[in-house]
Order: C-alpha cells, then sequence, then structure tokens
C-alpha cells in the first residue's frame, strides 16, 4: 500500500473517530463551589474538560439535540449559553435577582427561568438570550417542568408550598396546587400524566394528576427529598434525599418507595439516561457524580466532578 493511500485511510478514520467522539453523549455537571460545569463523557465515564461560568451556578438546561447548554448563576445573576458541541461559552445575559431553576419550552426556542427573589418567571429567546415575557408566581420558586405539548408550565413555589400551573401561551397562571411543605424539585412523567414534586420540609413526594390538577398521593421518603428522575419506562421514579444521603426509588404503579440505597453524601441533582438503564446523581459534598443501574439499582461508578455539584434540572439531553 502507498504511503499517499495510507495517509488518506488514517484521515478519513481520524475524521471518524472525531465525530463519533463529538457524538458521544454529555453530562453537564454545575458546581456551585467553584464556579464551573464539568463535563463528563458518558460513554466512556470519565471527564471531558471543565468550563468557567458565573458565580455559584445551579441550574442547568441541555436542549434536546445537545447543542446548547444552559447555565443559571444566582449570585452573579445571570445565565451563561454554551455550545454543547465545541463546549465553548457562547453570551451570557443578565437575569433577575437570583435566578435559579431553568427549563426549556418543548421545541427548544424558549428559556424559563425561576427568579428565587423576584418570584418571577423570566421567559428568554434560546439563541438571543433576550427576555420576551415575565411571569408572576408564588415565593420562592425552585423547580421547572413543561408539557411535551408545550402548553403547561409547572413551577415549585417553595416558600408558598404550592405548584403554580402556567398557561404558556398567555404567560399567566391558570391555578396554584397545594402540595407538601418546601416544594423544590418535580418531574412530569414520560407521559404527561403525573407531575412529582420533591417537598423538603415535609419528608415527601406529592403526586399530581395532570387533568384534574389535585394531589393524588403523597408519598413518604427519606429525609430532604431534593430531585427526582423518571425512568423512560415509566416503571421507576428516583428520588435524592439530602439529609439522608440516599436515594429513593419509587413504584409509580403503587406509588409507594419500593427501595431505599445509600448513594452517597448530600445529593442534589439526579437525571435517568434517555437510552441507558442508568440514573446520574451528583453528590454535593462527595464532589462526584455517580452512575446508577436503573434496573439492579448497583453504584456502576463514581467520577469526579468540581467542587460541590448540584446539577439542578435536566443535564443530560433528552433525560428525564
Amino acid at each position: 500500500m502507498s504511503k499517499v493511500i495510507q495517509a488518506i485511510l488514517c484521515s478519513i478514520f481520524a475524521a471518524i473517530c472525531s465525530k463519533q467522539i463529538l457524538a458521544d453523549p454529555l453530562a453537564f455537571i454545575t458546581n456551585q463551589g467553584d464556579d464551573t460545569v464539568s463535563v463528563i463523557n458518558l460513554k466512556s465515564l470519565k471527564l471531558t474538560t471543565t468550563i468557567k461560568v458565573g458565580s455559584k451556578p445551579a441550574g442547568i438546561a441541555v436542549s434536546k439535540d445537545g447543542k446548547r447548554v444552559y447555565v443559571t448563576n444566582p449570585e452573579s445573576r445571570d445565565v451563561y449559553l454554551i455550545d454543547g458541541k465545541t463546549l465553548s461559552r457562547v453570551s451570557r445575559q443578565a437575569v433577575g435577582e437570583g435566578p435559579l431553576g431553568i427549563t426549556l419550552s418543548s421545541d427548544d426556542s424558549l428559556v424559563y427561568v425561576a427568579d428565587w427573589y423576584e418570584d418571577l418567571v423570566y421567559v428568554l429567546d434560546a439563541y438571543e438570550l433576550t427576555t420576551v415575557a415575565t411571569i408572576a408566581v408564588g415565593s420562592s420558586p425552585s423547580g421547572l417542568a413543561v408539557s411535551n405539548d408545550g402548553q403547561r408550565l409547572y413551577v415549585a413555589d417553595r416558600d408558598d408550598n404550592r405548584i403554580s400551573v402556567i398557561d404558556t401561551e398567555k404567560n399567566r397562571t391558570i391555578t396554584r396546587i397545594e402540595v407538601g411543605e418546601r416544594p423544590f424539585g418535580i418531574r412530569l412523567d414520560p407521559q404527561d400524566k403525573r407531575l412529582y414534586v420533591a417537598n423538603v420540609a415535609s419528608n415527601d413526594v406529592s403526586v399530581i394528576d395532570t387533568s384534574s390538577l389535585i394531589v393524588i398521593k403523597t408519598i413518604p421518603v427519606g429525609s430532604t427529598p431534593y430531585g427526582i428522575a423518571i425512568s423512560p419506562e415509566n416503571d421507576r421514579v428516583f428520588v435524592t434525599n439530602q439529609h439522608d444521603n440516599s436515594l429513593s426509588v419509587i413504584d409509580p404503579e403503587i406509588m409507594k418507595e419500593s427501595h431505599r440505597i445509600e448513594i452517597g453524601e448530600y445529593p442534589e441533582g439526579i437525571i435517568a439516561d434517555p437510552t441507558e438503564d442508568r440514573v446520574y446523581i451528583a453528590n454535593w459534598f462527595d464532589n462526584e457524580l455517580v452512575v446508577v443501574d436503573s434496573k439492579s439499582l448497583k453504584i456502576l461508578k463514581q467520577i469526579p466532578t468540581g467542587e460541590s455539584p448540584r446539577a439542578f434540572g435536566t443535564f443530560v439531553a433528552g433525560g428525564s
């Protein structure tokens, strides 16, 4: 084989490998202790790079195609946009007095940001980060969830012990639903039939029927439940319990806790992988991302992150 042909083949192989690396799914972990985002390759389960962002990053939202990543920084009062492919910062926009929870509209064209201090949800253009609208909600809004059809936005009003239900076409509140004490993390199931609410002060999860908009069940879990993830098959609901250092597993059919496992110190952000039987958990005190087999509930890997990982939101493209 001639050297020219060898060189061409090597170039083609390198290009294929390069594209494959870029195509690997990634997790984006906000680290409040060192003002960074850790990027973890979910195929190799290794840290890829670290991106510097604003002050005390907390919330995270990744577009469904993984091309755009949004980070809320409560202390510097801004939102960063990161290119999910080049892993570089694209832009920064000042938003409110304390941006925390963040999520994207169902078509990824808008970004919803919960402002902890102003009791507002900011609606931003997903590309320019300009403010399109603001929506008045309850006290200390935190977790956000958008329905698959994009017509409803759910907001956890932590200090009101309520969930605000927003009409996204009119950008106004339809109703407010009483839940447990200090609701924080929330998650819709894949069919949009139920909304699960982690209540950090009452140590339980409220289950809301989205058709009737009433609480149909309150499920006791561990101490200080924070984040919620739901398997793509909708056969398990996972809840991180901060002060319990544990992961609660709920059977949605009977709406009861079926398992509780030790998961590491102060677990916070959590997401279920859209294609693998895995759940990813950020442990604040351990400075790590824990990978759990969602079927066997065995810990598969513990991956070092930055300092004090929070990862509040959807930190994997297509995750639930």
